[in-house]
């Protein structure tokens, strides 16, 4: 039973984000187009049915995926994370566009509700250090998810979006990442998850410099990002 729900669990994140980003391509078909992404819908290699026809079955298997997770995490988890990702691509809210309100959305979409999911399959017990956890995750990730405006600086222009990049320009994107990856590494650490703090960091740094050193102005910050490792390691070992 419990491997069940942990695959259950799982398959549900990934049918929950495959959903929020088809949805999200669907209304930035244009922008990506702009930015000469190789999105399917932009490829031709998927149309606007088949996209709508993929979002359906999924949800029809989210709500079968509901049997096998614990509840009411399951439910609960679903429906917010639908509901915030509509909320993030629709055209009448226009999240996407809110600068670093629309970051912060996407950071506890990414961390917080997972995290939230896997504690309902646990039977809710909180494990000691779980609320700095989350908040300095959500900070790390928040500051990775800054530098993915750099790829679609052109499109978000010419589709209107005020992407944190277009209000601060690539200083101001760089010093608030910078800060949000310090405070929040030093808040995991308080939490004694350095363990898992420093796999985020290293995935999050190759990740980040991979996106980054491809567009010239954003190379420094790239550079400096990349340290995080190094930066944990040091962290992990004045706390031992």
């Amino acid at each position: 039973l419990a491997v069940a729900r942990c695959i259950a669990s799982c398959l549900l994140i990934l049918l929950n984000y495959g959903v929020v980003a088809a949805y999200n391509d669907l209304h930035d078909v244009d922008i990506d187009r702009h930015n000469k992404r190789d999105r399917p819908l932009v490829t031709g290699a998927l149309s606007v049915r088949a996209v709508r026809s993929f979002i359906v079955a999924s949800l029809v298997l989210l709500l079968t995926l509901q049997i096998l997770v614990g509840q009411p995490a399951g439910v609960i988890f679903t429906c917010v994370y639908l509901v915030l990702g509509w909320a993030y691509s629709s055209r009448t809210l226009r999240i996407s566009d809110k600068g670093l309100f629309a970051t912060v959305l996407l950071s506890l979409c990414y961390t917080l509700l997972p995290i939230y999911l896997a504690l309902g399959q646990s039977g809710g017990h909180l494990p000691a250090g779980i609320i700095l956890l989350v908040t300095g995750a959500a900070m790390f990730f928040a500051s990775y998810l800054l530098f993915k405006d750099f790829r679609d600086v052109d499109g978000d222009r010419f589709g209107g979006k005020k992407t944190p990049l277009i209000r601060y320009g690539v200083n101001g994107v760089g010093v608030i990442a910078w800060t949000l990856l310090i405070f929040g590494t030093v808040t995991v650490l308080l939490g004694n998850r350095i363990g898992l703090w420093s796999i985020l960091s290293l995935v999050s740094a190759i990740a980040l410099t991979k996106i980054s050193f491809n567009l010239e102005p954003s190379r420094t910050w790239a550079r400096i990002y990349a340290y995080s490792p190094l930066c944990t390691v040091v962290f992990a070992l004045f706390q031992r």
